[in-house]
């Protein structure tokens, strides 16, 4: 039994595994289409979206290094634990610098730029990165606590109310991580609860098979005995018969 458990857990692993892996080319996919649809943007309006070649340089040098990223994890081997988390890092970086990197080169800079896309970044670190929960909940707390100081020191516009948008940015940031480690959870305990009604039904049927057997096996061992017994039963009637015969015999010669 402790056997069956570990293959069970290994196959629960893998499963896991394989479906963060999906999860993760996923984002990959529509973070591609994103940089994409930015850029198409920028050229169609006239460089309005993207205000300096500086940032388009930028967004080109994202998407190629997300093309590469999405291209190698498509072999096997970097679909195993290490060289996933690897990659999962780089893409963060990736898109941490050119959010970063894009808001803050253009004048002016307000508090509240790039907070919905760290907000999503945040949200998709604890949802769809093969990452362990402690490097995606380190890596979204650095990751908030650099924008809050980033708001904080290079504002240079609506810097009237800055602590209440600064308030205001760490609290989104917070429900990010929190409804990304609440969804984790979530899914962690739904595909659990659908390996162990998978187990069980698998039990169950072995159970079953194992049952059948031993009946066959029953059944098996008792036909020849009974068979054994009829032939004898039907010898003896036959025998009887006989008996009867040639007494009937010896008396129609008498």
């Amino acid at each position: 039994m402790g056997k069956d458990e570990t293959d069970l857990d290994s196959v629960y692993v893998t499963y896991w595994e394989r479906l963060q892996h999906s999860l993760f080319l996923s984002f990959l996919l529509a973070a591609i289409c994103a940089t994409t649809t930015f850029l198409i943007l920028a050229f169609a309006v006239g460089h309005n979206v993207v205000n300096t070649t500086p940032q388009v340089s930028l967004l080109i040098t994202t998407l190629v290094i997300l093309l590469v990223i999405f291209l190698v994890s498509q072999f096997p081997i970097f679909q195993k634990r290490h060289f996933s988390v690897s990659l999962s890092l780089l893409v963060i970086s990736s898109l941490t610098a050119a959010v970063f990197i894009s808001t803050h080169i253009s004048a002016p800079t307000r508090p509240g730029d790039c907070t919905v896309p760290i907000f999503i970044l945040v949200f998709a670190i604890n949802t769809m990165m093969p990452l362990p929960r402690w490097v995606a909940i380190a890596a979204s707390i650095v990751l908030a606590v650099v924008h809050l100081l980033l708001a904080v020191l290079l504002s240079n516009d609506f810097v009237d109310s800055l602590a209440a948008q600064v308030f205001a940015i760490a609290i989104f940031h917070l429900s990010a991580l929190l409804g990304g480690i609440y969804h984790h959870e979530m899914a962690v305990i739904a595909h659990k609860r659908t390996c162990q009604g998978t187990k069980t039904c698998l039990e169950s049927r072995v159970k079953l098979e194992h049952e059948k057997e031993q009946q066959e096996q029953l059944l098996l061992s008792v036909i020849p005995a009974y068979i054994a017994a009829e032939a004898s039963k039907q010898s003896d009637h036959t025998i009887y018969n006989n008996d009867i015969i040639r007494a009937c015999y010896d008396y129609l010669l008498k």
